[in-house]
């Protein structure tokens, strides 16, 4: 979170541009680490595995402290770099851009909308991972092909993240809510049909389309539309909705897989994206 909000409050117009860049590796990252799990732990065991990633993390430890910087604005510079073109455009009238604080978020739909689908997103995508060698042992597939589906999922994550982050800039985010929600309608109907091909086929390219969203909603929906000044507070809010979807989610989707096959799952997302599209979302 704060890697990504540093990296926000940096950039107003070219915020979607500079994300794509950014949102590369998110996706990579968050797509292809099942492989990098299994990989690690078949090699060398849990216990060394879990002491090659802590070795990872303190060394990129150093460059952090060597490139994190905080606002522009501590550095006498502005977002984006524009500084030079200010003269030129002085007698323009300024375009005033209201900082909502947490508390005046909240009270917006546009929050609560945004922030459910990507608490959901965390939900799904996490308990599948989670389950994923379980889920697709029921159907007779083996451990290589169910780790296998990670590949096309982590191209369609980052073909849709680097799409979207560049349109951004130029249309109403309402549009990735929309087409987020109907992504998670076609991965959780290809996790019902996971026996047909047709049903891994949905469930690829739902939590494909999904994860590249995810990149872009959760850092530049945020400064867009309610601001940077507060941007902390309000990132971090959501990011509490994952932490508390995430940490039930692997027994939650465990309960809900053995005992009614998914089937309660499906039908509590798809009520919750019916009720979102019969409620008129504010442009904020």
């Amino acid at each position: 979170m704060a890697s990504r909000n540093m990296i926000m409050l940096w950039f107003d117009k070219n915020r979607g541009k500079v994300n794509a860049v950014s949102s590369v590796t998110v996706s990579l990252g968050f797509s292809s680490s099942p492989l990098v799990m299994n990989y690690l732990i078949d090699n060398h065991g849990w216990e060394r595995s879990w002491q090659i990633l802590a070795v990872g993390l303190f060394l990129f430890s150093f460059c952090i402290l060597q490139l994190y910087r905080n606002k522009p604005e501590d550095f006498n510079l502005v977002p984006d770099g524009v500084r030079k073109h200010i003269k030129k455009v002085a007698d323009t009238p300024k375009q005033i851009v209201k900082d909502f604080t947490l508390t005046e978020a909240k009270r917006t739909r546009g929050f609560w909308m945004f922030g459910l689908i990507l608490a959901f997103n965390s939900f799904f995508a996490t308990g599948f991972t989670f389950h994923v060698v379980s889920i697709f042992a029921t159907q007779g597939y083996d451990k290589s092909h169910a780790i296998a589906i990670f590949i096309p999922i982590s191209i369609i994550a980052l073909s849709v993240s680097t799409c979207c982050n560049i349109l951004s800039d130029y249309i109403s985010h309402k549009i990735y809510l929309y087409i987020m929600l109907t992504a998670g309608v076609l991965a959780a109907s290809g996790l019902i049909g996971l026996s047909h091909p047709l049903g891994i086929y949905g469930l690829v390219a739902g939590l494909g389309i999904m994860s590249g969203l995810f990149a872009v909603i959760n850092a530049v929906t945020w400064p867009r539309y309610y601001g940077r000044l507060h941007l902390g507070a309000i990132s971090g809010k959501v990011m509490s909705f994952f932490s508390d979807w995430e940490c039930h989610c692997p027994k939650s989707v465990q309960l809900l897989f053995y005992n009614v096959r998914l089937l309660c799952l499906y039908r509590i997302y798809c009520f919750g994206v019916f009720t979102v599209f019969n409620i008129r979302i504010g442009s904020s």
